[in-house]
């Protein structure tokens, strides 16, 4: 990129930036919010990690704060074991969610093995994964 196209290129991201700060409105309050509160953040979490077991969960539970934990639940993984550490999470007020035990990401990715990418997945696939994490995740939950 030249100089001078970077240079037209902030001259326009610039003005831009002016008439979007020209137009702005407050934003209306929406009364579903407890006590005027206008926003929330979710705290999500991946693959159910022992890191997220050690670190992350007593933080949120040191500062009140709940998160989303999306465990891999598939056929390679202990659940026996993993039914013991999460169960608490779950029971904490955290949510458990499904990641799925396939990473089902493109074939652009060269860290995915070619019969799990996305694109040679049919409908039938994810659900079949669905369906065993699912059936796992559920014990989780009386």
């Amino acid at each position: 990129m030249t100089t001078r196209t970077l240079q037209a290129l902030c001259l326009v991201l610039s003005a831009c930036s002016m008439v979007a700060a020209q137009d702005r409105r407050p934003a209306p309050l929406v009364d579903y919010w407890p006590q005027g509160i206008e926003g929330a953040v979710s705290l999500t979490f991946d693959d159910g990690l022992p890191s997220q077991l050690a670190t992350a969960i007593p933080i949120l539970n040191d500062h009140d704060l709940h998160g989303t934990f999306y465990l891999n639940a598939g056929p390679d993984i202990d659940w026996t074991i993993q039914q013991d550490l999460w169960r608490p999470v779950g029971a904490a007020g955290h949510e458990l969610g499904n990641h799925a035990f396939r990473h089902p990401c493109s074939c652009n990715h060269t860290w995915i093995a070619r019969e799990h990418c996305l694109d040679n997945l049919e409908l039938g696939d994810i659900r079949n994964f669905l369906e065993i994490t699912d059936a796992t995740l559920d014990t989780l939950a009386p």
